[in-house]
């Protein structure tokens, strides 16, 4: 249930073009929905180094993983074998760095976290730090020391905030003054079926894998 108010009349408009996207490239593209919260910043962060580096335009999508280095030598065979000796299962700090969780469809209502239902307010964990993951990307992307980068998280957050964002999870900002808007956010991404086996797997809630020919179990 998204609901009856203002940010429902949006969600509407928003799936409504969602599916004619879905329709329009049904024949060649998969399609995958990333919601989350608290990771908003972060992505917006990691975005924009992306947009600096590679002239990217300002509509272009968030971006939830960056560095390219982090995936070196790393396929989806090799990251199904180590998922047992990761801890915390898909909370793990090395298969976060790799993977994200979707969902294949926007009526996934049996999924750990429906699209319609998480659309309001996200789907997020407060187990991990978004401000040391923020530091970190600042640093390596940007050849900054440490204090300096602490410094640009703490100004972000407080924009951050002031457009809505989830900040509590980067500095001690206060969200309860920050406007009410819509707390949720939400990716729709598009995987060739060519290459949809080498790039995504099926799962259980928190990445336990299960052994299945991804695109025929799509098209069932």
């Amino acid at each position: 249930y998204v609901g009856d108010d203002n940010t429902a009349a949006f969600a509407a408009v928003c799936f409504e073009r969602m599916i004619q996207r879905e329709q329009e490239f049904d024949d060649r593209f998969c399609v995958f929905y990333h919601h989350y919260n608290g990771a908003a910043l972060l992505y917006e962060v990691q975005t924009e180094i992306a947009r600096y580096a590679f002239d990217l335009p300002d509509s272009f999508a968030p971006l939830p993983r960056v560095f390219l280095g982090h995936f070196k030598e790393c396929t989806l065979d090799r990251l199904k074998a180590s998922f047992a000796a990761c801890k915390g299962q898909d909370h793990d700090p090395w298969f976060r760095s790799l993977a994200i969780s979707a969902s294949p469809t926007l009526y996934a209502f049996g999924s750990e976290a429906p699209p319609l239902s998480c659309f309001r307010r996200g789907y997020g964990c407060t187990d991990l730090s978004f401000r040391k993951l923020t530091i970190s990307v600042l640093q390596e992307a940007c050849s900054i020391s440490s204090s300096r980068a602490e410094g640009v998280v703490r100004q972000l957050s407080q924009v951050a905030a002031r457009f809505g964002l989830q900040t509590s999870g980067y500095d001690t900002v206060t969200e309860k003054d920050a406007p009410q808007r819509l707390g949720g956010q939400m990716l729709q991404i598009f995987i060739s079926k060519d290459i949809v086996n080498q790039y995504v797997y099926r799962s259980k809630a928190f990445g336990i894998p299960i052994e299945t020919q991804l695109d025929l179990w799509l098209e069932k």
